[in-house]
């Protein structure tokens, strides 16, 4: 079923209220002459179904409009995909977990690319720049194409994709029990946004996207991965001419920080019911970011300076207040689905002339998470002032 014009702009008209921010509006704050608005959005969107497997691409499209994002990045993208008829006797299988090695039905795989949801959602969104990095052809949603992509308003340039392959050991690293089915590549998909110029950026600005989709098991496995992809980034936009780096995406990862006590007994329980090590309390994961310099752009949100609105600053969370779990929509559990930042060094430069010129630096200025039914995760939502 094709998105309907109806829907499309009834979706423009809705607005989801998330911390008292109507969400899509941009922050209307004053702020200096050389800063321009960028905001992303990360979202895992299931295959485009929902958590109960039914065909969910018009709401993932009205999702998406409402936010009116510069880009967006997915996680769980089947690329070639369509939805064949909700008799087919796909989704039964995929639901009963037996999707590794099924035939696509012949329904479900366009002959013309537009015809293709991913394709679709971009021309719905009018963000016509696309970049698509697949991590596998076969899983756990049947034989189709399944990774990640990053839909941008603006240019892109630099992409590439880097799969993070599997090693001998990782079927038993973390210590749960795995099938093979269950242990699947993963991949990166990178991109240099390329801002045009305009008042706030006389030259014009490049913003590097990581975008990737971690483990769903494995802790160990996902530090290495998450190192891989942060390697990946620098040699991508960490040279001379490079650029700040926001890294984004299903991390599979939360730590004790990030939840209240009696969430955290939660997941712990969950982790004893289905006879998994107990977590760490501290994120590998998150520690690796630190190490590596990516900031966490909550916390980042709720560390920044008093230089907004009174109504913007009113939404800033207390110091000590964990950010909102994010999966899994019908009972979160966890915080699985981050935005990170890193500036590039030479930003850090101010008030002098270098050559080449300082790239821009990202400064936080919203965090939202959008809780919906879509998809079994929700989305986060980022705005950032690109500041020169």
């Amino acid at each position: 079923m094709h998105v309907t014009t109806g829907l499309l702009l009834l979706a423009l008209l809705i607005a989801r209220d998330a911390a008292g921010v109507t969400i899509g509006e941009r922050p209307t704050a004053a702020r200096p002459s050389a800063v321009s608005t960028l905001r992303l959005v990360t979202f895992n969107i299931h295959a485009w179904r929902d958590s109960d497997h039914k065909d969910n691409l018009e709401r993932i499209c009205a999702q998406l409009l409402s936010l009116d994002a510069d880009i967006v990045c997915l996680n769980e993208v089947l690329h070639k995909f369509t939805a064949p008829p909700p008799d087919d006797p796909y989704w039964q299988e995929v639901r009963q977990r037996r999707g590794h090695g099924y035939p696509p039905p012949a329904s479900s795989v366009p002959v013309d690319e537009a015809d293709s949801y991913l394709m679709r959602l971009s021309k719905a969104l009018s963000l016509p720049n696309v970049a698509y990095g697949p991590a596998c052809s076969d899983g756990f949603f049947g034989g189709f194409p399944f990774g990640n992509a990053v839909l941008s308003k603006y240019a892109l340039a630099d992409v590439h994709h880097l799969l993070l392959r599997l090693q001998p050991g990782d079927l038993t690293l973390g210590g749960q029990e795995r099938t093979k089915e269950d242990l699947e590549p993963r991949s990166v998909t990178l991109v240099r946004v390329k801002l045009p110029p305009s008042q706030a950026l006389p030259c014009g600005a490049s913003v590097g996207v990581c975008c990737t989709h971690l483990d769903h098991k494995s802790e160990e496995l996902r530090e290495r991965q998450i190192r891989e992809a942060a390697a990946e980034a620098h040699r991508a936009f960490g040279g001379l001419d490079g650029c700040p780096t926001v890294l984004c995406g299903d991390l599979n990862s939360f730590g004790r920080q990030d939840m209240s006590e009696e969430a955290w007994a939660t997941a712990c329980e969950y982790f004893r019911s289905r006879g998994w090590p107990q977590p760490p309390e501290r994120s590998l994961v998150c520690n690796a970011l630190d190490d590596i310099g990516f900031a966490d752009s909550y916390r980042e949100w709720q560390a920044r300076p008093s230089r907004f609105s009174p109504e913007e600053e009113a939404l800033t969370p207390a110091d000590e207040s964990p950010p909102p779990l994010t999966c899994w929509s019908h009972r979160p559990l966890y915080r699985l689905d981050y935005v990170c930042l890193r500036q590039h060094p030479r930003a850090a430069v101010a008030n002098v002339a270098l050559d080449p010129p300082a790239p821009a630096r990202l400064e936080v200025r919203s965090h939202q998470t959008i809780a919906s039914d879509v998809s079994d995760h929700h989305a986060v939502c980022v705005d950032f002032d690109v500041v020169q």
